[in-house]
């Protein structure tokens, strides 16, 4: 650069006018040494010179036979290829109207005859060096990019790590539907097993309620679920994918949102059908030899109807701490020893067992004689003879503590999986919310500072000439738009709109710099009527907006989209649909990406319920459905 003007040599220059004298006139002006001159007589030579060879800056009169250069100028930019160069209209006329219209059709500069050089010279400078800054923001915006993606799957990597010391467990673990028939949201690789099925997706397509062998049983299941908001080691009887008979022993919680309402079941299964069948033979083995053994480690008595007792087994010193002689001159130390919260749950379990005569169980704390308090699993069968009567209970109790305490810090595992998605999405949140403060701090800051100086170039240098003052001018209003877009793209990682706008707002001005920029039409179909809802659901609502757009623009092909965002029986809609190439789901080629991964994850933490729907030539529709806190909530 020299004399405050840009010299930048081998940029080609197309020069299109139907006059052959201002083709020499132009052609004289730039100087061969510094610029690559084409020259083209009609609006149609010009197309077939930028389609061969698209030039680095186009001069195009106005008024030319057949078709104008207003014409030409609209071609150029509906070309994806042509659309980013920049044209300077030509014209013998100072019209306004002429300005205006070439501004508006896509112009960027208009020069009247007859041509001062300075100014044309100094004007072709101008816009090429805008041009080269527009080259280097989209690779700076494109870095960016790329460095949001490699710290997204930082953060997914450890999410996953997680998810792997859960895949390894040996136990069965299910999140399902919290209604009666059942159909499972999450479960892990031992479940699968444990049921028969050969894949997850296999088994998330069969509801709960068919694997039960009785249908009365879940029905008993879910009431005593919902009654006591878990249920601790119900057994139950199912069949398998192979019709395979099994007793499963399952543990589950009710997980409710803050409406109180349930969101989803939490359970784990284990498969007890060894155990149960080795009960079984040992339960005949004492009929036919004793009904009680000495050497049993688990504690066992025999109790008659009145509730005194036959026998006891020295194991019960060993659980609760008292001998045998204590329990049999003493039956009622039994619930005496009880902790008092539990003791009315065992008075119901004790009348129950008279009068259904069949094999029950129940769970209670008991306090051992040195203070210490264990938890019992308490099983009691009625004693049948040969002759049909009644000979009494044949109870055993079991400490389970160890079990309570392992079911326990796996409820809390559980949890802690919950929160940590929850954190992870959060960190991504903080690292986008970083990145766009260095953008508007860093960036902006000295786009900020050059504008500044520019504007003391001018200030300082009042005898420049009104053509040069007024290209400065025009430099710093190129200049703040630069700035604009920097917090165009800080906006789009930190949507500080969401709070200003509110949902709605934010997603028309994301569509309309989505059409801006992409030259795709947006199609809105919002329900204008809705307030905002929750802070979390309008987040998760605009990320996955922007990584459908986002999507669309990569794979897609479309040349149009739809959006739609209603609110039906207090469930906030929200549908992006486009008329690209689409993909077939069922493929084993299609994998799921992280985009895909992420906004799965971000509906499942607010309880939303995220499809995808798509054919091969018919597009993608990525549906989500979020049930809302409350009536109030929008």
């Amino acid at each position: 650069m020299s004399d405050g003007k840009l010299q930048v040599k081998s940029d080609e220059i197309l020069v299109v006018d139907d006059h052959s004298e201002n083709l020499k006139m132009l052609s004289a002006i730039l100087n061969p040494d510094k610029y690559k001159v084409r020259i083209a007589q009609s609006g149609v030579q010009a197309l077939r010179s930028v389609e061969t060879k698209p030039p680095d800056l186009i001069i195009l009169d106005i008024r030319m036979p057949e078709m104008d250069g207003y014409e030409v100028c609209r071609r150029l930019k509906q070309d994806k290829i042509s659309r980013e160069i920049p044209i300077i209209f030509i014209s013998a006329l100072d019209v306004p109207m002429d300005k205006v219209k070439a501004f508006e059709v896509g112009g960027v500069d208009y020069i009247t005859k007859p041509f001062n050089s300075e100014e044309v010279i100094a004007r072709i400078n101008t816009h090429l060096q805008l041009r080269q800054f527009q080259k280097e923001l989209q690779k700076f915006s494109h870095s960016l990019e790329r460095q949001v993606d490699v710290r997204t799957a930082e953060l997914t990597e450890s999410r996953e790590d997680y998810g792997r010391l859960v895949e390894n467990l040996t136990i069965g673990i299910f999140r399902s539907t919290p209604d009666r028939d059942g159909h499972f949201l999450m479960t892990n690789p031992a479940l699968v097993k444990i049921l028969g099925f050969e894949t997850t997706e296999e088994l998330m397509e069969t509801p709960v309620m068919e694997l039960y062998q009785n249908a009365a049983d879940r029905q008993l299941f879910f009431e005593k679920l919902f009654k006591n908001e878990f249920v601790r080691n119900e057994e139950i009887a199912i069949r398998n994918k192979t019709g395979l008979s099994l007793i499963v022993s399952v543990s589950a919680r009710v997980i409710r949102g803050q409406d109180n309402k349930p969101l989803y079941v939490d359970g784990v299964v284990e498969d007890i059908t060894d155990r149960k069948q080795t009960d079984e033979r040992i339960e005949q083995a004492e009929q036919k030899y004793r009904i009680v053994a000495d050497f049993t480690y688990d504690w066992e008595y025999w109790a008659n109807f009145d509730d005194t007792l036959e026998y006891v087994s020295p194991s019960c010193e060993r659980i609760s701490g008292y001998h045998v002689k204590d329990f049999m001159e003493n039956p009622s130390l039994f619930r005496d020893i009880i902790v008092p919260e539990d003791q009315g749950i065992w008075d119901q379990y004790a009348h129950d067992s008279k009068t259904d005569l069949t094999l029950r169980e129940v769970q209670f704390r008991i306090k051992k004689k040195d203070g210490d308090i264990r938890w019992i699993e308490h099983a009691c069968q009625p004693i049948i003879d040969h002759q049909g009567g009644l000979r009494g209970f044949r109870a055993s109790n079991r400490d389970i503590t160890v079990r309570k305490q392992s079911e326990e810090a796996l409820q809390a595992s559980q949890e802690k999986a919950e929160m940590l998605a929850s954190k992870l999405l959060s960190a991504q949140e903080a690292e986008r919310a970083r990145l766009a403060r260095e953008l508007h701090d860093d960036i902006s800051q000295r786009l900020a500072f050059l504008n500044i100086e520019l504007d003391k170039l001018e200030m300082q240098n009042e005898s420049f000439p009104v053509p040069v003052r007024e290209k400065l001018r025009q430099i710093g209003q190129n200049l703040g738009a630069l700035s604009s877009d920097i917090h165009m793209i800080s906006r789009r990682l930190h949507p500080i709109s969401l709070k200003i706008l509110g949902l709605v707002r934010s997603i028309e001005t994301e569509c309309q710099s989505f059409t801006r920029l992409k030259k795709i039409p947006v199609t809105l179909d919002l329900d204008s009527t809705l307030q905002s809802p929750s802070k979390e659901i309008s987040l998760c609502v605009y990320r996955i907006l922007q990584e459908c757009l986002r999507n669309i623009v990569r794979h897609s092909k479309a040349t149009g989209v739809h959006i739609m965002l209603s609110k039906r029986n207090n469930i906030l809609h929200f549908l992006i649909k486009d008329n690209g190439i689409g993909f077939d789901p069922a493929s084993s080629s299609k994998k799921v990406g992280l985009g895909i991964a992420s906004m799965t994850e971000r509906a499942v933490l607010i309880r939303g319920n995220l499809s995808i729907e798509s054919r091969p030539g018919k597009g993608v529709a990525v549906k989500l459905a979020v049930p809302l806190a409350s009536r109030n909530e929008l």
